[in-house]
This record gives C-alpha cells, structure tokens and sequence, in this order.
C-alpha cells in the first residue's frame, strides 16, 4: 500500500470520496432520474448533472462539517459501509430505507436478519465496502493549521451550500415536476435519504415517553350463557390477491372454501412493515389517528379484553408482538423449541401449542397467534415439501434471480399452508360444542414480488403493489 501513502489535502480527499459515494451507490437513482429526463435536449443533459453536483456537494458538506481531524478517516468509511449495504438492497430488491425501514430492522432478530444475507450480499460488500474502505485507511490526509482549515472548511461549505441552492431554484420548475411525477425519486439517494430519516427518527425519540394512558377500564363482558373461545390468527405477508377466496385464478384455498368462511376484500393494511402494522391492529382509535407512540403508550385491544376478564394469550412464533402485548400472558414458539432452528419452525406447531391452552382453560378467552406466514425472502422455507402444490418454485434466498413463476408459486405454496393451517384451527374450534367461538385471520401487510422491481416489503405503501 505504499502508493497510497502519498499525502492527499484534506479537501480534495472529501471531493474524491464524495465523487465515488455519489457514482458507486447511487446508481439506481440515476437511471430512474434519467428515465424521468433523457437527454433529448441540452436543458435535460444540463438537468441530469446539475442534480448530480447537488447530490456530490450535500456529501461533502456532512464530510466538511462532521469530518474534523481523526473523524474524516472513521465517517468516510462508515458512509462507505453503510452506503455499499444500503445500496445492494436498493438495485437488488428496489428497498429504501426510511423511519419506518430503521425500526423495522432495529426490531429485527437475528435469524430475520440472516434470512436477507445472501453470497451476492456478501460479495457486494467486499467489493463495494470493504475494499474501499482498506484504502481509505491507508490513505494518508494532510491538514494545515486550525484557523487555516477551518477558513478553507467554511469557504468550501458556503461554497457547497451556493452550489446546491442555485442549482435547485434555477431549475425549480423543472426539480417540482419530476417530484410530482415520481414524488419518491429522492429515497433512492444513498446514504442522504437514509440519514435524514435517521436524523428525524432521532429528533422523534428524544421528545421523551409520553404518560401510559389506560382505556376501557369500564368494559364488561355480556353474558349469554355460554363461555367464549376466541382466535385472532396475525398472519405475516400474505397477499389478498393471492387467496383463492378472493377470486385468485390458481387454487390456494383448497381447505377454507369448505370451512363455511367469509372473505373481508375491502382491507387494507395500515402499513407495509410488522413494527407498524401490528401495533396498529390492536389500537382502539382507529387508522387516521395511529402512530406508533400513541400505540405504545395507551392500551390496546388486549388490554382492554384482559382488564374485561378475558384470559387472553398471544402465542408468538414471528420475531416479536412489536409492544402489543407487553401487558398479557405470552407464549414464544420460538425461544421454546430447544434452539431448532427459527426457519424450520412452521405454523403448524402453533396447533398443538393452541390444543395445550385449551385444554387447561375454563372460562373466556382469546388466543392471539403470531405466524410466520409467508415471510420472505425464504419463501420455501415457510411451507413443508408435501405442500409445494405449484412447482417449480423458486428455493433459494434471492428471488430477484429466481424467474417470475418460479417467484410465484413459492409464494402462492406458502398460501397453500396457511389455508391448511387456518382450517385445522376451525377444526380444533368446532370440537369445542360447549363454548361460543370465533376465529379471525388478517396479514400485517402484503409483499412485493417483483412489481415495478421492487421486493419484499417495508417501503411506503405507495410504492408496494396494492
């Protein structure tokens, strides 16, 4: 590495490392700006690069601020490492990372986190990630003085600022419509877009805890003669288009069709990630007032049905109930099953953990099971091989490689399942005569399949396929 060892100026080190961010991680925001413009003519040539410039000046003025002496070395290669994994899941699987991106993944296991961890991922980083921050570390920076780098700091900082103020109001008509057109171009700018929502994440948490408030504290139970046993199935990344019972083209609910069911079709989930979306269906005020703090900080559902005298259980085998039932009695498939391996851990195991509870139960109660569903990207792993109805499938961890119906029917296979699952727990209600009882079934939220080349899920619903 000796050739490295050339001394390089400050600046012009922040410039190149600014120049490689923007060029290196950044290209799926090009081609999308670039298919929004073309270069049919000089003012969308001169357009394309001017956002260009803006994007490599925003970099540099977070290096010239944060990067003071023995920090520049540590933020560039953070910026690298942080850029090359936000950027492989961004040409991979079309994800951008926002608040709600942040606190799923902070909310991730480990095993959930693994799933999403292929060799490509792996490569990607080596190349992109690790090898330039190897150089980095060896690169040798000279600084002058304090009062003479801190005046070429501000001169290059203004400077900066200047750059990207006249670029965006000398073209701001032009920068309006094509945020109108494609009002989520700018999360594909990496790592900016990813770090002002870390920063706006950080400003929402540093408000402090609000003070718990308690609700429904005067429900009762009515009494009809008959105890309750209640099921509430949360399912995991199931599609409604998917469900033969909505009218899906290829089989899915061989076993619902004949369980006497009723399809609600006009739901939609509140978002696109677990962290928010399960929170969200327990709370009592409705979709238009939710947010994740008022959730956490008032009671839920649960709650209320277990201050009523509901015995009420929520049986996990996902990665967890996001808060939910922080307050109630609750069963972990997952932690419990003697360190089996979470992805060979099927919802059918929730049966006998359902059975189990029911048969040292007396008096109301709801059972709440968290699935595993179809949760992706292992789709063959959510389902057994003597449920695999649509083959070929897709039975690696990297559908963006897999082909379309190969994609499809793994998905569709882990339907299949959660329609068997579904109505062996009808089957365990109805041997229950003595009781009243119910099951309801909703997915948090939906997936991507390759839509508009996005996967996966996460992302703001406007961009999910419906």
């Amino acid at each position: 590495m000796s050739f490295l060892r050339k001394k390089v100026k400050f600046y012009y080190f922040i410039l190149l490392t600014s120049l490689f961010i923007t060029f290196a991680y950044n290209l799926k925001f090009l081609k999308i700006l670039y298919g929004n413009i073309g270069f049919s003519s000089f003012p969308s040539i001169y357009f394309f690069f001017a956002i260009i410039i803006a994007i490599i000046s925003s970099i540099s003025i977070l290096l010239l601020i944060f990067g003071q002496k023995y920090v520049l070395k540590p933020l560039a290669i953070f910026l690298i490492i942080l850029s090359s994994i936000l950027s492989f899941y961004n040409h991979q699987f079309g994800v951008t990372v926002d608040e709600q991106m942040i606190i799923n993944t902070l909310q991730t296991d480990i095993q959930e986190a693994m799933d999403l961890m292929s060799v490509g991922f792996f490569i990607h980083i080596f190349f992109l990630g690790i090898i330039p921050s190897i150089i980095i570390f060896f690169i040798e920076i000279e600084y002058g003085s304090f009062k003479k780098d801190l005046l070429i700091r501000l001169s290059f900082i203004v400077t900066a600022f200047l750059i990207v103020a006249v670029i965006t109001f000398a073209n701001f008509k032009q920068v309006s419509f094509i945020t109108r057109q494609n009002n989520t171009l700018n999360q594909h700018i990496t790592p900016l877009y990813t770090l002002t929502s870390t920063y706006r994440l950080v400003k929402l948490s540093l408000e402090g805890e609000s003070k718990f408030i308690k609700l429904g504290e005067d429900a009762k139970l009515i009494k009809n003669g008959k105890k309750t046993i209640g099921i509430m199935v949360v399912g995991e990344t199931a599609r409604a288009d998917r469900f033969s019972l909505n009218g899906y083209q290829k089989e899915t609910n061989a076993y619902l069709k004949n369980k006497g069911v009723f399809s609600f079709k006009n739901t939609v989930s509140c978002g696109t990630a677990t962290a928010y979306s399960v929170p969200c269906m327990f709370f009592l005020n409705g979709e238009k007032n939710y947010t994740q703090k008022k959730a956490k900080n008032q009671s839920n559902v649960l709650d209320v049905l277990s201050l009523a005298g509901v015995k009420t259980v929520w049986v996990n085998n996902n990665s967890s109930c996001k808060n939910v039932c922080t307050r109630i009695e609750t069963l972990n498939i997952i932690t419990s099953s003697g360190g089996e391996d979470k992805n060979t851990i099927l919802d059918e195991k929730l049966l006998d953990t359902t059975n189990q509870i029911l048969k040292n139960n007396k008096g109301d109660i709801l059972i709440v099971l968290h699935t595993m569903g179809s949760h992706g990207p292992r789709y063959y792993k959510r389902f057994p091989e003597k449920f695999a109805k649509f083959k070929p499938y897709c039975n690696n961890d990297t559908p963006q490689n897999c082909s379309k119906d190969e994609l499809n029917n793994a998905f569709d296979n882990t339907i299949v399942y959660t329609d068997y699952v579904l109505s062996k727990l009808i089957d365990i209600l109805k041997e229950k005569k003595e009781y009243n009882t119910f099951m309801f079934y909703a997915s948090d939220h939906g997936e991507s399949l390759g839509e508009n080349g996005i996967y996966l899920h996460g992302l703001p619903k406007k961009l999910h396929q419906k």
